[in-house]
């Protein structure tokens, strides 16, 4: 909503500037529109916060006998709640509509996919693989959506195309990340793990390189969502940019102009 809420204040303010109020229809829609953001982030921070009791839970239950791996796991997976803290927030900040009952329920389902990831940490690995792809595979559809959503809204039009790669090339890595994740869960089964290395010792380092290889793909999404970040960033301040550049020509310009008026001038 740090783009949308301005543009509005400052339609009301060169409309009281000629003396005109804003209209009752005008008031109403920009509220509305308006309450995307803190509706939004205030849902989902119950959830984050609900998810996160329930991860300190499994792990003071059970941490007595985790595994490395186990331990891994329990890492990757405070991970993935800030990384989708972070996420949603970020494309909250960028977007705006007049909220419905879709928006309410993806917090909702975000939060079901993070408990149900809490409690596979002491199932199995494989299990826990599962879990990421299909969190992997939904943080894809919500980007999808909320992308959809905006191209509707003619202030988002420009911020889109500007950034239309990153979003193309973050949504293929969740797609892709998840599709990787379920391959490798169906590997580190305990039908194909025990037949594919032949001894358990080798199996609980395969295991635990692959919890590692999960870690290294958490940090792919991170580093991709940033990008995304920045470009829309600099999106955001190229205006900004112009105008300062264009007041410090015009000061230049005005320099200059003084300079030769009160240079000395000679007689012939």
């Amino acid at each position: 909503m740090a783009i949308i809420t301005p543009h509005f204040d400052q339609e009301r303010a060169e409309g009281e500037s000629f003396g005109e109020l804003e209209s009752p229809q005008r008031t109403v829609y920009r509220r509305l529109k308006g309450s995307y953001g803190p509706t939004y982030l205030t849902i989902l921070s119950v959830i984050q916060a609900v998810a996160m009791g329930d991860l300190a839970q499994v792990v003071a239950g059970s941490s007595h006998h985790f595994t490395p791996v186990q331990w891994v796991l329990t890492f990757n997976t405070f991970g993935v709640l800030i990384i989708i803290w972070n996420a949603y927030s970020v494309q909250s900040t960028l977007w705006g509509w007049i909220p419905d009952v879709r928006d309410s329920a993806v917090p909702f389902v975000v939060g079901a996919l993070e408990l149900y990831l809490n409690h596979t940490i002491i199932v199995s690995l494989s299990a826990w693989l599962v879990a990421v792809s299909l969190v992997g595979v939904a943080g894809a559809a919500g980007t999808v959506y909320i992308f959809w959503r905006a191209s509707h809204e003619v202030e988002h039009l420009e911020l889109l195309g500007w950034l239309s790669i990153h979003i193309r090339l973050y949504v293929t890595y969740l797609i892709a990340g998840g599709v990787v994740l379920v391959a490798l869960a169906w590997l580190c089964s305990d039908d194909h793990l025990p037949a594919l290395v032949g001894s358990v010792e080798a199996g609980g380092w395969m295991a635990l390189g692959v919890a590692l290889i999960s870690t290294v793909a958490l940090g792919g999404g991170v580093y991709l969502l940033h990008l995304l970040w920045r470009e829309a960033i600099s999106y955001a301040q190229a205006d900004q940019d112009y105008s300062q550049r264009t007041v410090a020509s015009g000061i230049h310009r005005l320099h200059l102009r003084r300079s030769t008026w009160n240079a000395p001038r000679t007689r012939r």
